[in-house]
């Protein structure tokens, strides 16, 4: 985890110098074009899980953006196993130990920073970006599909998964990812992140890209995901890395 996240700070420092040369070096005027606002949105994918999220920008000046935004990823533990029921073969699987999916909803706020501008049609805009904002756990219990009285089963029902009672032998796979939307929990918390945007859009208003960097979620209290029988501990801090593709559009708004 530390070498991959060692690994994404040398790419984004190295761009970072890459990019402070060609501006250096690039003397063309930039098309007499204006916009003030930003709308992009994507889809994202990092090292405990996936989501989406939507993000609102404001021109300052040529070379910054001032940003408003919500993402909504899944977060995963990263003991996390999938197993399967030794006797039925078409059960589906499930994680041993896992008694609730989390989801982090992100509203959040902050910048980017432009450091070379997109010039020409077919070129590539760099810039870095950072955010903070607030960061809530939502907590769903995982329900299973329980066998018994013993193998073969007489019968299959779900129920809400307990760590001290259900085991190898009487999980027959996992329920519906539906249930348990009615016993939702959160926890409060906290998020930043620091990326790098690779921008490359044939047009001067539209906006598609990639954004690679690390972000943090800090709660106050561990967030339940497995069984504290089966790990050390829950997590009060997530440390990852992500890649976001995005989209949007640029306008002028009077």
């Amino acid at each position: 985890m530390f070498q991959s996240a060692k690994f994404i700070f040398c790419l984004m420092l190295f761009a970072l110098m890459q990019t402070k040369v060609l501006a250096q070096e690039n003397n063309e005027t930039p098309p007499d074009l204006i916009f003030n606002r930003v709308l992009s949105g994507g889809f994202i994918a990092h090292t405990r899980g996936l989501g989406f999220g939507f993000e609102l920008g404001k021109f300052r000046g040529v070379e910054r953006v001032n940003t408003w935004g919500l993402e909504i990823v899944s977060m995963k533990h990263a003991k996390e196993v999938h197993s399967v029921n030794p006797f039925y073969d078409n059960a589906r699987s499930y994680i041993f130990g896992k008694t609730h999916s989390m989801f982090a909803i992100r509203p959040n706020f902050g910048f980017v920073k432009i450091i070379t501008p997109k010039i020409r049609q077919g070129g590539v805009q760099l810039a870095w970006s950072f955010n903070i904002g607030a960061s809530l756990a939502v907590t769903k219990p995982v329900y299973l599909e329980i066998g018994g009285p013993g193998v073969p089963y007489e019968y299959i029902e779900v129920s809400k998964y307990d760590p001290q009672i259900h085991n190898f032998e009487n999980i027959y796979g996992k329920a519906s990812g539906l249930l348990g939307f009615d016993e939702l929990k959160m926890q409060p918390g906290g998020f930043c992140s620091l990326s790098m945007q690779f921008e490359y859009a044939n047009s001067h208003d539209r906006i598609k890209g990639l954004e690679v960097g690390m972000a943090l979620d800090g709660f106050l209290n561990r967030v339940e995901i497995m069984a504290p029988d089966y790990v050390d501990a829950n997590n009060r801090l997530y440390l990852n890395l992500f890649l976001q593709v995005y989209f949007g559009s640029k306008k002028y708004i009077r």
